[in-house]
This record gives structure tokens, C-alpha cells and sequence, in this order.
């Protein structure tokens, strides 16, 4: 059995206004695939699997470990690999997931799909049906999962738990530039904006789920039926950190895997100043925790 070591992890934290030049380039065919997405979603999440089974780190310290959880629900995972034989180890390529505030999910899945062995399933399989959309194409429902799917081509397959949503993304075409997360300028910014976007991001423009965010982070063991609240939510104090989120634009976690892991945290701001501001805030913040936390060490408190 693989042993899991500790994770040596190199962090960046980094207020922008505008491109960072060092980040990575975002990959034409991505871009391209952003248009499949819900325009207007409280958040998106994308996974390379490719990269990730590639690198050295995964291979030497996680194994297939990181692979059980992607995605945020184990779930997700299962139905993908009903529906299209792939899986994070083996054939699944690329994942993106939305939402919205309207409860849709969109996810497109990239793999080495067998395009023939999946329709054989479906059509041998009683807990499919089939739907006509009026675009013409026909697409899929698990029922039991109230989850609604097609191909949209031959290595990509895009699904939705709402039907309406399904049935947009099959009047989205190759030759078709202004859909999805293209229509909104500010949330592909900060997409762009992303510093590594070889293995994982998640990226949001959401005050609510940046704010939502922040309130997990600073109390772990919080009632999570608060976050349920948008008033509630809205009007709590975080003492330290109410003046970074004052005026946040964006949010965006980002991670790639080599030798090592990778992890960069970022927030967006519309001018310079509020962003080199909030950066002193957040490097006062942790120049604090680190003396207390050398404090707490001292053998004078040990006593």
C-alpha cells in the first residue's frame, strides 16, 4: 500500500487588478469550452485529470487518493463512470462544473469516451429514458438521478440535473462565440486572471460565496445552517477580514502538480490601490499569527 507523505505545499497569495503576467497561459480548447457553462454561476470548478495522473507528485505521495473526492461529491464521480465507462485513473480527461443560484449544475466532461459502447448501455439499461429537445438532438435521463446528458461530441459529454439547462447547451454549436462563461466578461477575467490553470481552479465573482468562504475559513466549527441566510451572511462581521472583502471583485484558488504541489490563492480588486491596501492588511494578518504562534511555542508557556 502507498503511504501518504506530507504535502509540500508553496503557497502564493496575490491581490491583482488587472493580468498577472507570471500566471498561465488559459489553453485555447478551454476557453472554447467555457461557452457550455452557466453564464451566470455562483462558481466554477476545473479539473485536468491528464496533468494531474502525470505528475511525479501525485504518483509518489497520493496515488489515486486525490481522485476519490474530486469534484466535491464522490456521487458525481459514480454517474460519470456509469454513464461513460471513464473515471479520474482512466479515461477522464478534463472535468467543469457550474452552478447557479437557481440550483443548476452544469458539468462537461472531456475523456476517451467509446461512443458506441455508451449508446449500447442506455439502450439496454431501463433506468434511461430518451428526450427530444427542439434543437433536434436527442438527449438522455437517468432517473434515478434526475440527471439529463448527451454528447456533444465525440469526447465531450455535457450534462445537467435541470432540463432546460440541458437543452441550451444542445443549441450551442461549434461555430457559436458568444455563450456561457463568454458572456460574462468579468467572471472569464478572473478565469484568466487564475495563476495555474494546468491542474485545478476554482474561481468565483460571487459576493455571497467569496464571503461564504471566508466565514468557513475563519470558524471552522461554525453552525453551517448560517450560510443558508444570504442576509445573514451578508451582515456578519469577520473582524480582521471585513476590510479585504470590502471590495473584492473576485475570488480564485488555483493548483498544478510537477514535482511538487502548487497552491495559489487569489483575490481580484478594480483598482491598484485597494489592492496593494488589502495585500499590507493580509501581511500584517500574517506576520501576527506567525508571533503568536511563536509565542504559544516559547517554554515560558509551557510551564
Amino acid at each position: 500500500m502507498k503511504k501518504f507523505f506530507p504535502l509540500l505545499l508553496i503557497a502564493l497569495v496575490s491581490f491583482f487588478c488587472g493580468k498577472n503576467p507570471s500566471s498561465e497561459r488559459l489553453p485555447v480548447t478551454v476557453k472554447e469550452t467555457l461557452k457550455l457553462l452557466n453564464p451566470n454561476p455562483q462558481v466554477v470548478i476545473y479539473f485536468n485529470f491528464d496533468n494531474l495522473r502525470k505528475s511525479n507528485f501525485r504518483k509518489e505521495n497520493i496515488g489515486d487518493t486525490l481522485f476519490s473526492s474530486a469534484g466535491g461529491s464522490a456521487g458525481i464521480l459514480d454517474v460519470i463512470q456509469k454513464i461513460s465507462g471513464v473515471n479520474p485513473s482512466s479515461g477522464l480527461n478534463e472535468l467543469y462544473i457550474s452552478n447557479s443560484w437557481e440550483g443548476d449544475n452544469t458539468l462537461i466532461i472531456k475523456g476517451a469516451f467509446n461512443k458506441d459502447s455508451v449508446y449500447r448501455n442506455i439502450k439496454s439499461d431501463t433506468s434511461y429514458a430518451v428526450l427530444n429537445t427542439p434543437s433536434g438532438k436527442q438527449v438522455y435521463a437517468l432517473k434515478e438521478k434526475n440527471f439529463y446528458f448527451f454528447l456533444w461530441d465525440n469526447a465531450t459529454l455535457a450534462a445537467s440535473n435541470y432540463y432546460d439547462r440541458i437543452q441550451e447547451i444542445t443549441e450551442i454549436s461549434d461555430t457559436t462565440t458568444n455563450a456561457g462563461i463568454n458572456q460574462n466578461p468579468e467572471l472569464l477575467k478572473a478565469i484568466q486572471d487564475c495563476f495555474y490553470k494546468s491542474g485545478m481552479w476554482v474561481v468565483s465573482t460571487d459576493k455571497y460565496f467569496i464571503k461564504e468562504t471566508f466565514m468557513l475559513m475563519s470558524e471552522p466549527t461554525m453552525d453551517r445552517s448560517e450560510l443558508l441566510n444570504a442576509d445573514s451572511v451578508f451582515s456578519k462581521s469577520l473582524g480582521k477580514f471585513d476590510p479585504i472583502l470590502k471590495n473584492v471583485m473576485s475570488s480564485a484558488l488555483s493548483a498544478k502538480m510537477d514535482d511538487e504541489l502548487n497552491l495559489s490563492v487569489q483575490f481580484g480588486y478594480g483598482d491598484e490601490s485597494t489592492a496593494e491596501q488589502t495585500s499590507k492588511i493580509l501581511t500584517s494578518l500574517i506576520s501576527i499569527s506567525k508571533l503568536s504562534a511563536k509565542d504559544k511555542e516559547s517554554p515560558s508557556n509551557k510551564i
